[in-house]
């Protein structure tokens, strides 16, 4: 996903330490940590990626308690 003319404004505390913007193409993520900032671009197959292994895990972990 492409959104001409976005700007990475939207920046927003997701929690953990972590913020979250988007720039048109990439959500970025950003932290700080000892006064020095790290962040991650995500594109959107890597986002997309990221969303289908929440899922195995949620999968994952339910089946396993229903069994339990």
């Amino acid at each position: 996903m492409c959104v001409e003319g976005a700007v990475n404004t939207d920046q927003e505390y997701i929690g953990d330490g972590v913020y979250a913007s988007f720039d048109g193409y990439h959500i970025w993520l950003r932290t700080e940590r000892d006064d020095v900032v790290h962040t991650i671009a995500l594109e959107p197959q890597v986002l997309e990626a990221l969303v289908t292994y929440r899922h195995r895990l949620i999968e994952k972990y339910m089946r396993k308690d229903k069994h339990t």
